[in-house]
């Protein structure tokens, strides 16, 4: 049970940081403020990571890593 809770918390984790890659890369887009814009570039490049972090937690916990 403690590994399906894990692999669930996981793919949710998963699922949180690849909206908000894709969301700070929308407002890297959008925002005027070149300052502002890159501060949200950071915050995109970072939950990328934590999404890499989690893919390789699921693989690792031999799930299939969603495209």
């Amino acid at each position: 049970m403690a590994d399906e809770d894990r692999v669930f918390r996981y793919r949710a984790n998963l699922d949180d940081e690849q909206s908000s890659a894709y969301l700070y890369r929308i407002l890297v887009e959008v925002e005027s403020d070149e300052r502002l814009s890159r501060v949200y570039l950071r915050l995109a490049e970072t939950e990328e990571k934590h999404l890499r972090f989690g893919e390789e937690r699921l693989r690792e916990a031999g799930e299939a890593v969603p495209e």
